[in-house]
């Protein structure tokens, strides 16, 4: 009995990252989406346009030139996690590839996890000196 619900658990989990991987498939390639952005004059964009999903890892890209942070710094993703009972700063990464591609922009990104119990994300990007 113990060995069926582990089975049966290990299909729904699967079926669940099978759903989310075809969410982000629907969604389009990064560049198409920080294309989108720009033409939506949006600073930020995740790969599926309702953000990242509770109980799963997803990518935030920020662009530094649609925002007021001067170049020159890392950038940081402070993220205060259900009404900042927790805060998290994580550094952000430069996108280089997407950087090449597109013009007028400054591409970074960050890895965001959000567990099951979470319900609520505030966040702000700064400047590493600003941390």
């Amino acid at each position: 009995e113990e060995v069926t619900k582990v089975v049966v658990g290990l299909q729904v989990a699967k079926k669940v990252a099978e759903e989310k991987e075809a969410q982000v498939e629907k969604a389009g390639s990064v560049p198409s989406l920080a294309e989108a952005a720009v033409r939506a004059k949006q600073p930020f964009f995740t790969r599926l346009p309702a953000g990242v999903p509770v109980d799963s890892r997803g990518t935030m890209y920020y662009n530094r030139e649609a925002g007021p942070i001067p170049a020159g710094n890392q950038l940081v993703f402070k993220a205060g996690i259900n009404g900042w009972e927790t805060i998290i700063e994580l550094e952000m990464r430069a996108e280089e590839d997407l950087n090449k591609a597109m013009k007028d922009c400054e591409w970074w990104s960050v890895d965001i996890d959000l567990s099951l119990d979470v319900f609520k994300v505030d966040f702000v990007i700064m400047s590493s000196t600003s941390a």
